[in-house]
């Protein structure tokens, strides 16, 4: 669970513009909307409910790049300020990484992690699979990924 002092960490404390949020029935009648600005405009929006410092969604653009990231709790994936243009984010870690790096205009991965539960004696069969290919178990298993979605989208 992000809390409010996850993501005012990642600005250094800095805020800029508060609002009460519209859909309060996704987000819930306490939910605040804060918006700050970092460099070139690059803007990460946070929505929190004031009571439980919990955040229910993140959104990172990156004006520099062209791209723009959401993270939300599972309890309002797909709604509220969700718009086509947003590329989702699965994990907490991810959308932290990319909302400082693109804050503070750093390098970052732009690619998506995606959470895999894996039991030992699978994972042990792929990474032997990786060894014996030359390349890491991240390789592999993005590689794999890769062939799933091809499989499927075609």
């Amino acid at each position: 669970m992000i809390k409010l002092n996850d993501f005012l960490n990642i600005t250094q404390y800095e805020t800029g513009h508060l609002e009460v949020v519209n859909q309060q029935d996704v987000y819930g009648k306490t939910a605040i909307s804060l918006e700050v600005y970092g460099f070139e405009f690059n803007k990460l929006i946070c929505v929190y409910d004031i009571v439980s410092q919990e955040v229910l969604e993140i959104i990172a653009e990156d004006h520099a790049l062209g791209k723009s990231y959401v993270w939300q709790t599972s309890d309002i994936k797909g709604l509220g300020n969700y718009r086509d243009y947003l590329i989702e984010l699965e994990t907490e870690e991810d959308i932290l990484e990319k909302a400082e790096a693109i804050f503070f205009h750093k390098p970052y991965d732009s690619r998506i992690v995606i959470p895999l539960d894996i039991k030992d004696e699978d994972f042990l069969m792929y990474a032997k699979a990786a060894h014996k290919l030359d390349i890491t178990i991240n390789e592999f298993m993005e590689q794999a990924i890769r062939e799933m979605v091809e499989k499927y989208k075609g």
